[in-house]
């Protein structure tokens, strides 16, 4: 019964990592092409508008201003993102 139990949590992690590659796919990066605009940088880290706002004010994210229309760069939101890697430690699971 236990192996049951297990074999169900694994096939889950894996459902769950399915619709995270699923996604993805969906919603493909664009390659590093310099400039973001707010809606580029939003999406790509999942946030709103105003958490994107929060994090220039707070230095998070260098920008600039052209316009009245604010960029970011690519290679920086790569770098922050890096930055701000997490790893996520696995059990291991026996079947």
């Amino acid at each position: 019964m236990e192996s049951i139990r297990q074999l169900n949590h694994v096939l889950s992690e894996m459902k769950n990592q399915l619709k995270q590659i699923e996604l993805v796919l969906q919603n493909p990066i664009k390659p590093d092409c310099g400039w973001l605009d707010h809606q580029d940088v939003c999406r790509r880290l999942k946030i709103s508008k105003r958490t994107l706002d929060h994090y220039r004010e707070m230095g998070f994210l260098p920008y600039s201003k052209l316009g009245g229309k604010v960029y970011y760069r690519e290679s920086d939101l790569n770098e922050y993102l890096e930055k701000h890697i997490r790893i996520k430690k696995s059990r291991s699971h026996r079947i």
